[in-house]
This record gives structure tokens, sequence and C-alpha cells, in this order.
């Protein structure tokens, strides 16, 4: 493990210990590793011919990295942890790359993302902003429209009032209140 340790600093990595995990830290990748005393399975036939598993302690040990896939070494009399240590080293940096890799293109993608978002965003609004001046426009043409049959219908007022030989005070202040309200709904009308 010292060996892995002094190969890692070298290379400009190192380890990283989390609630109570060791990691390797390469390339901004955390990779999970642990080493640990081999135990073996063996299944035993028990009475009435039932069989079950038991675990066997051995003196060899078990270099892991965990993760998906998990991937491990162990000591063996032929081979020690030392003899592995630049498969381990390669496998850790081929796999933190990968994902370093991996990680840069989402960041990549998520800022395409943000900026296309941003984009979407702008024209929902500028298409927003021409719906209102359309409506604006819209109510100002309907608007102009009653304020102009408002007068002509006042005048056609103003003229039977005019032929009839009686004066009508409440008819002549009914035709200047709607001149007013005509006036007063009349997009083109300048009130200054």
């Amino acid at each position: 493990m010292h060996d892995l340790l002094v190969l890692l600093e070298s290379n400009g990595h190192g380890l990283k210990f989390e609630n109570k995990r060791c990691y390797v830290e390469m390339y901004g990748e955390l990779t999970e590793i642990k080493l640990r005393q081999k135990f073996y399975r063996n299944r035993v036939k028990g009475d009435y011919s039932y069989s079950h598993n038991i675990f066997v302690k051995s003196e060899d040990l078990e270099f892991q990295i965990l993760g998906y896939p998990r991937k491990n070494w162990i000591d063996k009399k032929t081979k020690n942890s030392e003899d592995y240590l630049s498969l381990i080293y390669e496998y850790i940096a081929r796999d933190s790359l990968k994902w370093a890799e991996h990680s840069r293109r989402q960041d990549i993608e998520e800022k395409k993302r943000e900026v296309q978002r941003k984009l979407d965003e702008n024209k929902a609004r500028k298409i927003a902003l021409e719906n209102q001046k359309i409506e604006t426009l819209v109510k100002n043409a309907s608007n102009y429209k009653n304020a102009h049959e408002i007068r002509v219908y006042l005048k056609a007022l103003e003229e039977k009032l005019f032929l009839s030989l009686e004066k009508d005070d409440n008819m002549q202040d009914y035709i200047s209140w709607g001149y007013k309200k005509a006036d007063k709904i009349d997009p083109l009308f300048d009130d200054k």
C-alpha cells in the first residue's frame, strides 16, 4: 500500500479518506480502494445431506477496487501485491481518465443545455412581449371603432335635437357626456 501511495504522489495524485473509506483521487475522480485479508468460501456437507458455506480466513491479502465493476488482485505465493502495482495503477488511471472525460462531456452538455434554456427563455419573453403588443393594438383599434361609432350616434342625436322644436336640456347634457366618454375611450384622443 505504501508503494502505491508513493507512486500516486510522484504522479501528482493522492489518497482521500471520507466516512472511514479510502479513495484514490486521480484526474478529479474518486476511486474507492480497500486492502483486506482474503476469506475463501468452502462448501461443507452437513447432516442429512444439507450443505452450507463456511468462510475460511487465509494468509492472502486482497487489494480491491470497489464500484462497478469490482476489480481485485490477490496476494499469492507466486505473486505478491507489489508485483501487481503497475497493473493496479494503470487500471485506476484508465478508469479515472474515462470517468473524468465523461464528467467533462456532461459539463459541456449541461452548459449547452443552459445556453439553450436561456435562448428559449429569451425567445419566449420576446414572443410574450409581441403578443402583448398585438393585444394592445387590437384593443386600441376596437376602442377607436367604438369611439367613432359613439360620435356618429351622438351627431345623429344632435341633428334630431336640432330639428325638433322643443329644447331638451337633459338630452343636451347626455350628448356632451357621451362626447366626453367617447374621448376617454378613444386611444387617438389627446387629453392635453
